[in-house]
């Protein structure tokens, strides 16, 4: 995939452009930085004081430690009514945000607030107040960041305070942009980039174009982001800010990435790189490391790769960085793991998730989990990779990191599969390509939202360019008029002054001449504003188009999929179906045998007393004889005809009945206190303990008439396969839990368990140890089924270092579905 084609010239000349200026910038930004220490070296008082605002003003983002001991030094010199103490605050504060103290910079900011209200002070108020935006957003408060940003807006439009609302706005764009609310955030980095412009600030102009490029990228849109990434770059250009350079480097190198194009995402992560090492920038080094390490892991190359993550480690531990020092640990596992050192991987990746579940970082904790999923899955650790890869799913949704829940559902999807369990494997599958057609529309509609937004800002700014023309129309009629009256009075009064008055009129229609011109000239440019309006409702029509004939190609593989999928499922059933009459056949062939056998033997006897009869040859012995084979064959054929009929009623349990009556809302606690109560009074259940524990409510609608043939199921399980001796006491733990809408019941026993390699078959139909004392092994598959398809929950057996655990989830409220409306 490469770059559309009217951006390349337009990158290829602003790279030459970089290269060329490169060293004017970096010398630039090190002579003004050295001069500025200089200057406050030699400085005494207020000239010192206002040097180390000037110095510490960038310099608590470039050079944090540096700015906290020159801000520490004027605080030290200025006493506590000074007019400069809350702006050296809050400083102080953000040079403490950037090495992450975030509870010692908000104690600082407090601080500078408190002193910047008392001395009414409002331009420092809304630096403060922009700060604690900041800071709130770094720790993931958007919406009391949005409380800070909304009181700081109305400071700077009650002050019409330009640069100020252009800042709050782009604020807003970050935040909401972190919050996943696209079109509010390109709607509020518009409304920015239009205040930078009226104060001429290209450097936040440029920096707001980066955001909008930000926004685009996060739902795909990369040819909008790049558009936006070369504009940034030809406006940075004009300016002598080399870290700004360094990061649209940076910017369009991930562009690069995301399109697969390694190499040249390297070589500008190395051009970033180097100019951030040139201005002692160590914390962006930090990100570039990480970033080459991550691009030269993607295009294979190892070596490099370790090379550059070792080194981001390194540095940011050296600035006491947690956050990228963690994140340097994610990328490190990813790396180890791709050449099989998995003990060293799953080190790195398991301090990662320590530390990201500390600081509740969602997004990377779902990153981190689908890597050590992926690291089990290489190691064969199957049962504790799906809990990796539910881990990441769960943290991805969270997150709304829908790239990541993809990959989750199709880890799921591969490892379900490997353990023969399919059904589980085809409803991941289901749900990924579900997931991804969502993700889709979401995307194109994220996309036409942020386009409507951007025409909607455009036809604002038209507006009001409009009502301005209009009032200077008006202005110079009004002016028009006034002129003509004062000629028509002086020429009544200074009858002898018609030459001056004539001289003026001349005047006055040469300046008439020339606002016809100025207007002719605006109209011209409005014509101008129209015919590119139309030019722009064309292109939306062009993508529209475009987009629809995409809709139909993915409609017509959706479909595709679906009949795939309804083959696999068909094919599924008749595999299952011929197991299940395998298993049928197996278990009725025994007593029919015999039923067959103790028949024929029968017959034969009665011919052959028949015989002795007709020859009149009986015995008392043979009389006996007779009928004790008579007795012993009936006997045979009754016991095993009831043990084919109890068979046939035993299969008949296997067919879940699809319920038509409605669910009933009861207390499933109780229930289960009455199941329990009566199956104890059973004599094999008489030496059976239970302990009963709640977590949260137990309310659920559901049908509770099925718990009798769980429990009992269970317990059964429990008295004959958990233990060996007749008279041990027994006993079982029953736990109700309250969890996401749903109810979780695990039900325990202390006795032997179940060994690891049987596990996988036990819900098997027809599976049991114990088919020498006449068990069939169906009872856990049919509760299983009963479970999963009239409950519409899941079961699961979940391994103990001591005795058997069940597992039964239910969803709190059971839906009726009506079978009418299901597609097959």
């Amino acid at each position: 995939m490469l770059f559309p084609l009217q951006y390349r010239g337009i990158y290829c000349r602003s790279l030459l452009l970089v290269i060329l200026c490169c060293c004017f910038h970096i010398s630039a930004y090190e002579n003004e930085a050295g001069l500025l220490e200089k200057k406050i070296a030699v400085s005494d008082d207020e000239a010192k004081i206002a040097l180390i605002i000037d110095y510490i003003r960038d310099g608590n983002r470039f050079t944090p430690e540096k700015s906290i001991t020159y801000a520490s030094d004027a605080l030290n010199i200025i006493g506590p009514n000074h007019a400069s103490r809350a702006t050296l605050l809050n400083y102080l504060a953000l040079s403490y945000y950037h090495l992450n103290e975030f509870t010692k910079s908000r104690s600082l900011l407090e601080e500078a607030l408190i002193i910047a209200q008392q001395q009414k002070n409002i331009h420092d108020e809304m630096l403060v107040l922009m700060s604690f935006s900041l800071l709130a957003n770094e720790l993931r408060n958007h919406d009391e960041a949005l409380v800070y940003i909304g009181k700081g807006l109305n400071f700077a439009q009650s002050l019409n305070e330009l640069q100020f609302m252009g800042d709050f706005n782009a604020l807003k764009a970050t935040v909401y942009s972190e919050s996943y609310n696209s079109d509010k955030a390109i709607e509020a980095a518009l409304l920015a980039y239009q205040y930078y412009q009226q104060t001429n600030d290209v450097e936040s102009m440029v920096q707001t174009l980066n955001n909008s490029a930000s926004i685009y990228r996060s739902f795909g849109a990369l040819d909008k982001a790049l558009e936006y990434q070369l504009k940034a770059l030809s406006l940075i250009l004009t300016t002598s800010n080399v870290k700004q350079i360094a990061i649209n480097y940076n910017n369009i190198a991930i562009l690069y990435k995301d399109i697969q194009d390694y190499d040249n995402a390297i070589t500008m992560h190395l051009e970033s790189l180097k100019i951030k090492m040139s201005i002692g920038y160590l914390r962006g080094q930090v990100y570039s490391h990480n970033n080459l390490g991550e691009a030269y892991r993607l295009a294979g190359k190892t070596s490099e790769a370790l090379e550059h993550l070792t080194q981001a480690a390194h540095l940011a531990d050296r600035i006491n960085s947690q956050k990228l020092l963690h994140y340097s640990y994610l990328y490190l596992g990813r790396l180890h793991r791709d050449v099989a050192e998995y003990k060293i991987a799953a080190m790195y990746l398991n301090k990662a998730i320590i530390f990201f579940e500390k600081t509740k970082r969602t997004s990377r904790l779902s990153e981190a989990y689908l890597a050590l999923a992926k690291l089990l899955l290489a190691e064969e650790e199957l049962e504790l990779s799906i809990d990796a890869a539910r881990n990441s799913l769960l943290y991805g949704k969270q997150s709304s990191k829908n790239v990541v829940v993809l990959q989750s559902y199709q880890m799921l999807s591969t490892l379900y599969e490997k353990l023969n369990d399919y059904q589980s494997a085809l409803a991941n599958e289901k749900e990924f390509q579900r997931l991804k057609d969502t993700i889709f529309n979401e995307q194109q509609q994220r996309f036409m939202q942020t386009l409507r937004v951007e025409y909607d800002v455009e036809q604002k700014q038209r507006k009001i360019t409009d009502l301005i023309q209009q009032n200077k129309i008006s202005t110079l009629e009004v002016e028009q008029e006034k002129t003509r009256g004062y000629v028509y009075v002086m020429s009544s009064l200074f009858i002898f002054s018609l030459i001056a008055f004539f001289y003026y009129r001349l005047n006055q229609r040469k300046k008439l001449a020339d606002k016809r011109i100025a207007l002719e000239k605006i109209q011209a440019k409005e014509q101008d504003l129209r015919e590119l309006n139309a030019n722009l409702e064309s292109i939306v029509e062009q993508r529209t188009q475009s987009l629809t004939t995409t809709n139909k190609a993915l409609e017509t593989t959706l479909l595709d999929l679906k009949n795939t999928q309804d083959n696999l499922i068909e094919v599924e059933k008749m595999a299952s179906l011929s197991k299940l009459v395998a298993g049928v056949a197996h278990e009725v062939n025994t007593p029919l045998g015999t039923i067959v056998t103790a028949s024929s033997f029968l017959n034969e006897s009665l011919a052959a007393f028949k015989s002795t009869v007709e020859n009149n040859e009986v015995t008392r012995d043979g009389l006996n004889t007779f009928l004790m084979a008579v007795t012993q064959s009936s006997q045979l054929i009754a016991n095993n005809t009831a043990r084919s009929a109890e068979l046939i009623s035993e299969f008949k349990q296997i067919s879940i009945e699809k319920r038509s009556d409605p669910p009933q809302a009861f207390i499933l606690a109780d229930c289960i206190e009455k199941v329990m109560t009566s199956l104890l009074a059973k004599v094999m259940f008489k030496r059976v303990n239970y302990t009963l524990t709640l977590h949260g409510s137990s309310a659920i609608t559901s049908y509770s008439a099925y718990w009798l043939q769980i429990l009992e199921s269970l317990l059964s399980n429990t008295v004959e396969h958990g233990f060996s001796n007749d008279e041990q006491p027994i006993n079982v733990t029953l736990t109700i839990e309250e969890c996401d809408k749903h109810i979780k019941v695990t039900y325990t026993d202390d006795g032997c368990g179940i060994p690891q390699d049987k596990v996988h078959d036990i819900f098997e139909p027809f599976y049991t140890t114990l088919r020498h004392k006449g068990h069939v092994g169906l009872g856990l598959h049919i509760i299983y089924n009963m479970v999963a398809q009239t409950l519409s929950g899941s079961m699961h057996y979940q391994e103990k270092k001591k005795g058997a655990c069940f597992v039964i989830v239910l969803p709190q409220t059971l839906s009726l579905v009506d079978e009418s409306n299901e597609q097959h």
